[in-house]
């Protein structure tokens, strides 16, 4: 075919063109890490702390000095314990039916009251025209040989008459309980001395006070304190039912 022919024929240049095209390489088409995810290089740029770096500081784990242990506070050692005394009868606050059966009354119409007594005890007012008591004293004795008297002295309260006692003997007073008198308790303190009951003193050898009326009352044993004798608890116990006994006429 000659040159001229194939110049002036298009077809055949157009045949020729899509050859060349399809023989060129195809460009490279970037990939997609390419265009999202560029290479990032290593920069020497010093990180800034984040807050958490400025707020909570490293711990550094040291370890917590040990603690002694503190001793428990020191207990006071209890009271020594008092000396046992002898046991005694608990005073009757309100003596009961049948308790006085058997039992004496004496009345005084003078001063206005009566009392009940065991009827193994004497009874004597005191009659001595010398006595600063004289017919207001009454003094009460239980059957034995043991020198024990109940002592109960009485005055009007416009009276100046003495009728408390003016000493004890030796020992120690200790309060034990009460007993009612004339409606109303009154304490009881016992003498004890070597560890024997010698006396009981009712409201602690002091007056009581009953409408018009004042009575000082104690039972004493009229030994000493070497002696082996002392109150018998029989007999603090039935004095304590002559002294509950009274009443006002």
């Amino acid at each position: 075919m000659c040159r001229v022919c194939l110049w002036r024929n298009p077809m055949l240049w157009i045949l020729i063109l899509v050859l060349l095209a399809g023989c060129a390489p195809a460009p490279t088409s970037p990939s997609p890490m390419d265009t999202v995810a560029p290479i990032v290089q290593a920069s020497t740029h010093t990180p800034q702390p984040t807050a958490t770096d400025t707020l909570m500081p490293t711990v550094t784990d040291t370890p917590m000095p040990t603690q002694t242990p503190t001793p428990p506070p020191a207990t006071e050692p209890p009271p020594p314990t008092a000396t046992t005394q002898p046991t005694l009868t608990p005073s009757p606050v309100a003596p009961g039916p049948g308790t006085y059966e058997g039992w004496q009354t004496y009345t005084n119409t003078r001063f206005g009251f009566s009392l009940r007594y065991p009827a193994d005890w004497t009874l004597q007012e005191d009659t001595n025209p010398v006595s600063t008591l004289v017919g207001r004293a009454l003094f009460l004795r239980p059957p034995g040989e043991v020198p024990i008297q109940l002592v109960v002295a009485f005055r009007r309260a416009d009276e100046d008459v003495q009728i408390t006692r003016t000493g004890i003997g030796s020992g120690d007073l200790v309060e034990r309980g009460a007993v009612i008198f004339l409606g109303e308790p009154i304490a009881r303190q016992v003498l004890v001395c070597e560890g024997k009951d010698l006396a009981v003193l009712y409201a602690g050898a002091g007056q009581v006070y009953r409408d018009d009326l004042v009575f000082a009352m104690g039972i004493d044993y009229l030994g000493s304190c070497a002696d082996k004798s002392a109150l018998p608890g029989d007999v603090i116990v039935a004095s304590d039912l002559i002294v509950a006994s009274f009443a006002l006429e």
